[in-house]
């Protein structure tokens, strides 16, 4: 006779990387977001515990603890997410590693996802001080070239704004790059009875 012994070996595998991913803001606080799957033939119950660790460029690893939230069948995905702060500079590309830690797996060749993350840079937008000026209506705002979005104060969508009129007024400026990263920027255009508007009487 020949007996047939199954071996039910555990396996967990990260599938996808949602997040961090490339955008304007990675900086600061921001979500890691990924799909984990049970790719074993046995259930992973609630209550387990689990690590997962990630890596930034060449940086330590840093441990994030895990508990199972409920009996995971075979086959069976869950989004897990963690909220963690990154120092990431602008107009930089970095390596994010992230992988599963965990003693019962039998398989490694599926615990970890990877990918570059670029913190794209903001417009610079910058209208100076407030200014004072007996011809208002001179001035002319000027945003930088070459950008993909403009918009103003009066509505119009032009990299500039030619003020018309001659009075008091507060003008601002927004403009966006190919990234979807927006800045904007106000200036205060002082004129006329300029003690007023300097005590703050006569600013629109």
């Amino acid at each position: 006779s020949v007996d047939t012994v199954t071996i039910i070996a555990k396996d967990l595998a990260v599938d996808e990387l949602y997040s961090p991913e490339s955008s304007c803001d990675v900086a600061g606080l921001q979500t890691i977001k990924f799909l984990l799957r049970n790719a074993g033939k046995d259930v992973i119950p609630f209550g387990e515990q689990l690590k997962f660790k990630y890596q930034v460029n060449e940086d330590d690893l840093v441990v994030l603890n895990y508990t199972v939230p409920y009996d995971m069948d075979p086959g069976q995905t869950k989004i897990v997410t963690f909220n963690e702060t990154f120092g990431f500079i602008p107009d930089s590309t970095y390596s994010f590693k992230l992988f599963v830690d965990w003693d019962a797996d039998h398989f490694s060749d599926n615990d970890t996802v990877s990918g570059l993350i670029k913190q794209y840079e903001h417009p610079d937008i910058d209208f100076g001080p407030d200014m004072i000026t007996t011809q208002a209506d001179t001035v002319v705002l000027r945003a930088p070239l070459s950008m993909t979005n403009y918009s103003w104060s009066d509505g119009s969508r032009k990299d500039s704004l030619k003020i018309t009129y001659p009075g008091t007024a507060t003008y601002w400026g927004r403009t966006g790059n190919a990234y979807g990263c927006f800045k904007s920027d106000t200036i205060n255009i002082y004129t006329y009875d300029v003690q007023m508007a300097l005590a703050g009487g006569n600013v629109n």
